[in-house]
């Protein structure tokens, strides 16, 4: 192997159909992070330019808000994660299925399909490594804008008044 494919273009065509519809469900996922990860930011900007004409519990749950579309963007991010365990694993269990009746030895059968399926795994690992990343980067970008707000008041029930 002087030259082995690891770019997903090189493999695309000795995927299985799971791995293909699993790239398109990350394609989805990755187009649906990095949108939200731009409303997001758009949003704090627009928070931060109208913070002096806005009382506090307004901007307080307008970050609020933000916070949870954060939080949902890391669970798909997770969720995917383990959807892609449960398609990386049934790949490995397909690998000795290619043998068929050759004469050439076992460790030459299956040995391609492992390096394929590492191959796909690496791209996969790499996409999910930068949305993690925007993911971190936007979520930060929403505590340092908590931590610039003012305590909400505490009601005589121990409840905050921000609701």
């Amino acid at each position: 192997m002087s030259n082995p494919p690891y770019w997903l273009w090189s493999i695309w065509s000795n995927l299985s159909v799971l791995n293909r519809l699993f790239f398109l469900t990350l394609c989805a996922v990755s187009i649906y992070c990095l949108l939200s990860a731009i409303i997001i930011l758009v949003r704090l900007r627009s928070i931060r330019k109208e913070q002096s004409n806005e009382d506090s519990i307004s901007i307080r749950r307008s970050v609020a808000a933000l916070h949870n579309r954060s939080a949902n963007v890391r669970h798909v991010i997770g969720a995917t994660f383990y959807l892609f365990g449960v398609v990386f694993f049934l790949g490995l269990q397909s690998a000795p299925l290619v043998l068929g009746h050759s004469a050439d030895p076992l460790r030459m059968e299956i040995l391609p399909t492992f390096v394929v399926l590492f191959a796909f795994a690496a791209n996969v690992f790499l996409v999910l490594f930068v949305l993690h990343l925007v993911s971190w980067f936007v979520c930060n970008g929403i505590n340092r804008k908590f931590k610039g707000l003012p305590k909400p008041m505490k009601t005589s029930w121990g409840r905050s008044s921000v609701g």
